[in-house]
């Protein structure tokens, strides 16, 4: 059964504010890969572990139907909101896990698992996977670990805030809440997976996400993290921000001095680049394999 992180409502709302969507290269990738050797009509794409759908509605120009299954209800809730808000009417959303899809067998032609596969019972999930397949039909795994900051304004600085980055995301206090899921499987970049079906292939560091975003997003990305949600289940929402205000302080002693009078005094609206690399595991299911 796949992991439950991501499912209070509070943090499903950080989730779908401040979480990165794919590169759209990385979308034309996987696309390019299933058109490669699949000439049929896209039907039906899947996307499994979907959050608050940031993926899934990536794939709704492309496919006459796409169908995005988490195991949350709160994160199903904002997707389909969401989703209403967007007019979509060929996007739908279901609470399920990844291992039990409710769909006919052989009836999808991509399933897609954006930051999301390393919460699953992958041995499940793949014989699941190979079952809706249609023949030729394609897996797609993808996802990023953290972002490399780049400071524009002076780029010398750069160097340090690797360090202070690396430091927040892996040093005290958030390292010893991190899940095995996390520490074992994706700070790993999903390098010791392989999805076991024909044609398999990883590509890594190919695909950047490029955002500039205000400090106070980039803090509120920091929030999504399940290595600070335990944090502060385990030691409360002060103690939450007491570690969000010292990330910030750390970080303005690297900048501060760029900083005029005015972003002095409101720093969280100072915008830094945040590039974010993903990465990319793709397979087919073969045509043989319903013969």
């Amino acid at each position: 059964m796949s992991s439950r992180f991501f499912e209070s409502s509070d943090h499903t709302k950080l989730y779908q504010q401040y979480r990165a969507q794919p590169p759209q290269e990385l979308i034309e990738r996987i696309l390019e890969y299933l058109r490669s050797k699949y000439t049929g009509e896209l039907e039906l794409a899947l996307d499994v572990g979907c959050g608050s759908g940031q993926n899934t509605f990536s794939f709704a120009e492309h496919f006459k139907n796409v169908v995005g299954t988490d195991i949350s209800p709160n994160q199903i809730a904002i997707a389909a909101d969401v989703s209403s808000q967007m007019s979509l009417k060929n996007v739908r959303f279901e609470v399920s896990p990844a291992e039990e899809i409710n769909l006919e067998t052989s009836s999808v032609q991509l399933i897609t698992a954006a930051e999301a596969a390393h919460w699953f019972n992958l041995p499940k999930f793949f014989q699941e996977g190979l079952r809706v397949l249609c023949p030729g039909g394609v897996m797609a795994i993808y996802g990023y670990v953290f972002a490399d900051l780049i400071w524009e304004r002076n780029p010398d600085k750069n160097d340090a805030l690797a360090e202070y980055y690396k430091s927040v995301n892996i040093g005290e206090p958030l390292s010893n809440y991190w899940p095995p899921n996390n520490t074992n499987i994706l700070f790993k970049r999903y390098s010791n997976i392989e999805i076991p079906y024909s044609d398999f292939t990883r590509e890594d560091f190919k695909y950047n996400k490029v955002r500039y975003l205000k400090l106070s997003s980039f803090f509120g990305e920091i929030r999504t993290w399940s290595g600070f949600q335990r944090f502060c289940e385990v030691n409360g929402n002060e103690a939450g921000e007491d570690v969000i205000n010292d990330f910030r302080k750390r970080l303005l002693d690297i900048i501060g001095e760029d900083l005029d009078l005015e972003e002095q005094k409101a720093p969280d609206d100072v915008v830094i680049k945040a590039v974010t690399p993903f990465f990319l595991l793709l397979a087919r299911k073969s045509f043989e394999e319903n013969q």
